[in-house]
Order: C-alpha cells, then sequence, then structure tokens
C-alpha cells in the first residue's frame, strides 16, 4: 500500500511553513463601511419617539409663557370614563379614569397662558410662587410647587386653578377631610377604590392632584366642553350639595387674578 503524504509549505526561501486555519479576509464593501451609520440613525429615530410629555416656559421678568404639547407614538388617552353621583359639597360628578397617572392626549398645538376665566390653557403663574403660596398657607405640599406645575403643563390646564380649587376646599390641605385623605379636590368615593369616610383616598398629595387635573382635563373640559369658572363650578360644587356656587366661583376668579397679578406673567 503507497501512502500519501502532504508536501510541506515552503516559503520562497525554501523553509517550512506552518498550514494556517484562516482565510484572509475580503475587502471592505461599502455597504458594510455604511452599516455602522445605518445603525446609528436607526438609534436616533428611536430615541426621538420616545413618549414625551408637554414642554414649557416661563420668564419670572414677565415675558410670554408658552407651554407645548408634544405628539408622541402612542395615544396614552384614557379609554374610557365612569360618571357616579354623589352627595358632596363639591366636585358631586365622580370620574374613574384608567390607568392613574397617564397623560393627557397630546397635541401639536402650541398653549398660550391661560386668560380670563379659562381653565385651559399654560401656566399664569410660576413654580416659585406656588411655593411661597403653599408656604403662606402652612400647606401640606410646601415645597411642591414645581410638580404642580408640570401636572397643570401635562395636562394643558392653568396650575392657578388648581391651586385656588385646593385653597378654596381645604385651605391648601390644612382643613376638613383632606387632612386625612390627601384628596386636593374633595372628590367623593369611587366603589373598588380606595376611599375614608365616603371621599377618595390618596397616599399622596400629589396622587390627588393628579386625579383632579384628570377630572377637570377628562370630563370638564374634553367631554363637556365646560371650560370657565362660571361653567364649571355649578356642575362641580352645585347648590343642591349645599354649596354656593356664585360665592365659589367668586372666589376662585379673585384668587387667580390676584395671583396673576403679582406674577406679571401677563403683563399686569
Amino acid at each position: 500500500m503507497i501512502v500519501m503524504t502532504p508536501r510541506p509549505l515552503l516559503d520562497p526561501m525554501g523553509h517550512r511553513r506552518e498550514r494556517r486555519f484562516y482565510a484572509p479576509l475580503p475587502a471592505l464593501t461599502p455597504r458594510l463601511l455604511a452599516l455602522p451609520a445605518l445603525l446609528l440613525g436607526l438609534f436616533a429615530v428611536l430615541a426621538l419617539h420616545q413618549p414625551s410629555d408637554q414642554a414649557s416656559a416661563y420668564s419670572p421678568g414677565g415675558g410670554v409663557v408658552y407651554s407645548a404639547q408634544v405628539v408622541t407614538p402612542t395615544n396614552p388617552a384614557p379609554a374610557s370614563s365612569l360618571i357616579v353621583p354623589a352627595r358632596q359639597q363639591s366636585a358631586s360628578l365622580i370620574v374613574q379614569l384608567p390607568g392613574a397617572g397617564r397623560f393627557a392626549p397630546p397635541t401639536t398645538r402650541l398653549l398660550p397662558p391661560a386668560s380670563g376665566d379659562t381653565l385651559q390653557g399654560g401656566p399664569t403663574i410660576t413654580p416659585a410662587q406656588i411655593n411661597a403660596i403653599l408656604t403662606a398657607y402652612g400647606s401640606p405640599m410646601e415645597g411642591e410647587g414645581q410638580a404642580l406645575y408640570d401636572l397643570g403643563v401635562r395636562y394643558g390646564i392653568d396650575p392657578a386653578y388648581c391651586l385656588a380649587f385646593f385653597v378654596h376646599e381645604s385651605g391648601a390641605g390644612t382643613q376638613g377631610e383632606a387632612v386625612l385623605t390627601h384628596n386636593l379636590g374633595n372628590i367623593r368615593a369611587i366603589a373598588g377604590l380606595p376611599s375614608l369616610d365616603g371621599y377618595r383616598y390618596f397616599d399622596t398629595w400629589l396622587e390627588g392632584a393628579n386625579a383632579w387635573y384628570q377630572l377637570i382635563s377628562g370630563i370638564y373640559l374634553k367631554q363637556w366642553k365646560l371650560t370657565t369658572v362660571d361653567q364649571i363650578i355649578p356642575v362641580y360644587a352645585p347648590s343642591g350639595d349645599s354649596n354656593d356656587p356664585t360665592a365659589y366661583a367668586n372666589g376662585v376668579k379673585q384668587l387667580v387674578a390676584g395671583w396673576r397679578a403679582q406674577s406679571g406673567l401677563l403683563g399686569g
């Protein structure tokens, strides 16, 4: 039997070379060179399309305030709502919106500062001013001015009105049932949700504030098209529940007008 043995590899000088188990890399083509750039561009697109809140800005020097809601790839609007009548000194119509803490429906419209007695619009007071007011009332929400401001921007509601309702309902959280429930708007209980003494209960004041913004934005402004203080208060705090809607509305408007004059954001 004849045994064949492979011939050794020799270099040009006649020296033996070891076999190498690799092949030379092919030359880089323009397509391969373009791949990193393509991946980088895709990453940038995904980053830019992440859900975002509204953007806002204010000028302590008295410039015009604008808050802009930006488009997001998903629609975070509540899918449904449940209206429950209740006997309540205020906020007698109770709303349960699925997905607590979800954003208001986004829009591409720029929201100028709210004007007159309309709740919808950009902020007319600053976070620092909100903090000063909360401090003056000895509120348990002292220091949360930026959070209340940001919620107003998110829902497209002037936070001055949220603050005015808070002051009217419970002296900014210092009086009545709200001291125990953290219920900024004194919203009545809903079956299946935490409650105390017939009122919605929230673990934190910010949760209660978010619920108020959801109620006003989702139901009063968007569903019922009630946009001004005089339109909202008779429904929010009807006379049939031992309220004085006229006095309530006048009180809210006076508070907001005074704060706006102090802020100077509307040129007042």
